[in-house]
């Protein structure tokens, strides 16, 4: 069976099955808000780190990776308000 007549019959079958969109939801929450948060507080204690030791390098990757983690917490948020502006 080509690829394509596979993903008709699990859309067709799975798609409007609320267990499945739930439990994306879940990871995708998961991952949004579980590493996101990790991201963040892990480049607040490198950066806090690097301060101590005066290491510029250290601090720029911990900020970097303090960003990093504030997007992934922001993309909710983010993709919500793109897609309003989108109409969609």
């Amino acid at each position: 069976m080509p690829h394509a007549e596979l993903v008709n019959v699990f859309v067709d079958n799975f798609g409007e099955n609320p267990l499945i969109t739930e439990f994306a939801n879940n990871v995708a929450n998961f991952v949004v808000y579980g590493l996101g948060a990790f991201l963040f507080v892990l480049g607040m204690a490198r950066a806090g780190f690097a301060m101590k030791s005066h290491d510029a390098d250290g601090i720029r990757q911990g900020v970097m990776t303090v960003a990093g983690g504030a997007l992934v917490l922001m993309s909710k948020a983010i993709w919500d308000t793109l897609t309003v502006w989108a109409g969609l």
